[in-house]
């Protein structure tokens, strides 16, 4: 709504009660050039049916705020509604797989994360999985796995048992592992010893993720 008023445009605010405004309930996104390129990479990724791939970069650079504008805006992007998980919980000093399991069902929203021993629970996911993947038209399912320089060598070892089962059923698991530069370093670890099936199948592709640097990083 605008009125005229001496040939200057007046615009009438709209009414928003305190407390409610995007701003104050951090509920907006505006990206920078830098999402946007990471944007760019993972949306490429998932039309070449990438397996794996790492984003790294420094802390406090907004890599969880950038995997929730992903989240948002990768299904338009590919044209098709597909299910994106976002995994944040893996802080386990000891790798345990019932543990393993239930952050992954927790993280993606299971009502019954806790239920049953270890292999009704890898039943659980796996079947959940399927049922999502087999849902869309690309047969995949996303995984976001925040603070991945918590997984050792045991979690991908697991992760991969979980993908040949679901590649078995024609669904694809595809895993974007998000976190520090030590993950880069974690690669070249695993390159160095009998873990070549790791690389292979989840870090085949990367991405280093810089953050803002300039004003000219948030010009889009």
């Amino acid at each position: 709504m605008s009125k005229q008023i001496n040939e200057v445009t007046i615009y009438t605010r709209p009414e928003v009660p305190i407390g409610s405004h995007p701003v104050e309930t951090d509920d907006y996104q505006i990206p920078t050039n830098e999402i946007l390129k990471v944007f760019a990479a993972v949306s490429r990724w998932i039309r070449l049916r990438v397996t794996g791939a790492t984003i790294y970069g420094r802390p406090r650079l907004g890599k969880t705020w950038m995997v929730k504008f992903l989240e948002k805006n990768l299904p338009k992007e590919i044209g098709i509604e597909f299910p994106i998980h976002h995994i944040v919980s893996l802080h386990s000093k000891i790798a345990k797989e019932e543990e393993f399991l239930e952050t992954l069902l927790m993280d993606m929203g299971h009502d019954f994360a806790l239920s049953g021993k270890t292999s009704a629970k890898r039943n659980r996911l796996l079947s959940f999985l399927y049922q999502q993947g087999n849902a869309n038209r690309f047969r995949i399912v996303l995984l976001f796995i925040d603070e991945a320089q918590c997984l050792d060598e045991q979690h991908y070892e697991w992760l991969i048992d979980y993908y040949n089962k679901l590649d078995r059923l024609n669904v694809t698991l595809v895993l974007i592992l998000v976190e520090q530069e030590q993950l880069n370093a974690q690669q070249l670890v695993f390159s160095h010893g009998h873990a070549d099936q790791i690389i292979q199948r989840f870090m085949n592709e990367e991405h280093k993720f810089i953050g803002i640097r300039s004003l000219e990083d948030i010009h889009v």
